[in-house]
């Protein structure tokens, strides 16, 4: 009888303990999540070693892959214009560029322009020499929303200016951005937006009338 009772009551000490570690490990799971509100949205975060560990891998592959890409076609409009998908700046490229924007690349992959409709920032266009990774120049225009750039570096800018003019601009700036030429508009910019004749000259459109620009880029 005193052999059962103890056979029981060391059963009961392993049942326990079992008891215990489990609620240890779970107590240390819980310690290693984090949740996040993002605009209502709940975000729940690994803050173990071996999910920091993968992050930081993966943010020196894309540290390493910084301003590499190219200009993809979203799709074709029943009229002919092409339509190209968003291509954004990575976390690697924002920590150098200095902000969020968007991307486009020269046709020989030499170049990246980077800009940002917006003039809240202190900088929002850039262009980027994609060999050496370098930042050729910053600048801060009124609110750069379409650029295109030439296998030399010249880069065409359609800025929508600020809400007082009421105007869009055009601007072309060399590789050391210096502003070579500037002209407004009292209208939209339309979709023709392009290098054309071997990139020599730039073509656009203004959107209501349809009135089509043409600029020779080597007069500049």
């Amino acid at each position: 009888m005193i052999l059962l009772l103890m056979l029981f009551l060391v059963l009961l000490l392993i049942f326990l303990v079992i008891i215990l570690i489990k609620r240890v490990f779970k107590s240390k799971e819980k310690s290693q999540t984090a949740t996040i509100n993002v605009f209502g949205k709940k975000y729940k975060i690994d803050l173990s070693s071996e999910a920091q560990q993968k992050r930081n891998e993966d943010y020196e592959i894309e540290k390493n892959n910084r301003w590499i890409g190219s200009n993809q076609i979203e799709r074709k409009r029943d009229d002919g214009c092409i339509i190209y998908k968003s291509n954004r700046v990575s976390s690697a490229e924002r920590e150098q560029i200095g902000f969020y924007g968007l991307k486009w690349f020269s046709e020989n992959n030499k170049f990246c322009v980077v800009y940002l409709a917006h003039n809240d920032v202190d900088f929002n266009i850039g262009l980027i020499d994609i060999e050496q990774k370098n930042i050729l120049y910053k600048l801060k225009l009124d609110g750069p929303h379409r650029c295109r750039v030439t296998n030399s570096g010249l880069v065409i800018c359609e800025d929508w200016g600020n809400y007082k003019s009421n105007s869009s601009y055009i601007y072309i700036l060399d590789n050391k951005g210096k502003i070579l030429y500037k002209k407004r508009h009292n209208s939209v910019i339309g979709d023709t937006f392009e290098l054309i004749e071997n990139q020599t000259k730039f073509k656009y459109n203004i959107n209501y009338s349809g009135q089509i620009h043409l600029i020779n880029l080597q007069e500049l």
